[in-house]
């Protein structure tokens, strides 16, 4: 797989901004020496449509039709905390997540996969844990609260195509959700 399609949420410039000095403190409070995620990949993931080379066009307008479908009202997310999920692999991810549910953020995901599944393309039921990947360490960051949480109100999500392993990303599709 060389690129990949995802729906998600991007930070605002002030949220990430505030990643910014969370992820600052994080490097030098624990020595981190991996490199961050820059600010233009940086996001909710919501959806993963797939790989692209095997997506038909009609697939892929399929997936833009069903964005176009939502119509929900923009929406607050916050998230309080970091630390670093567990991986088979040596290099954990190391997250923002958040203390509580996130239910505007989980009824939008919801109504984004019904959308996606009623026009053929296939959309995860599992759970979900709200994160933004700040980067991957071999150091494990364990659970703490941030001071001040990071947020920002979700006026729009957009589709992502990812260009696997060139850290690279360009957004083919952007949708707003109402007035909150």
């Amino acid at each position: 797989m060389t690129e990949s399609l995802f729906f998600a949420l991007q930070p605002d410039v002030a949220a990430i901004t505030q990643i910014n000095e969370v992820t600052a403190a994080l490097r030098t409070q624990h020595d981190l020496s991996a490199r961050f995620i820059s600010a233009d990949r940086l996001h909710v993931t919501l959806h993963f449509v797939g790989d692209l080379a095997a997506i038909s066009q009609e697939q892929l307008d399929s997936a833009h039709a069903a964005a176009a479908a939502i119509k929900l009202p923009a929406f607050d997310v916050s998230f309080d905390k970091v630390l670093s999920f567990r991986s088979a692999k040596a290099e954990r991810p190391l997250v923002l997540a958040s203390s509580s549910s996130m239910n505007p953020l989980q009824l939008f995901r919801y109504e984004l996969g019904d959308s996606l599944r009623r026009r053929g393309i296939p959309a995860e039921k599992t759970t979900f844990t709200p994160h933004i990947t700040l980067s991957y360490d071999e150091y494990k960051v364990e659970e703490e609260v941030l001071v001040a949480p990071v947020k920002w109100t979700a006026r729009e999500f957009v589709l992502i195509k990812s260009f696997v392993g060139k850290s690279r990303y360009e957004v083919l599709g952007r949708w707003p959700l109402g007035a909150a």
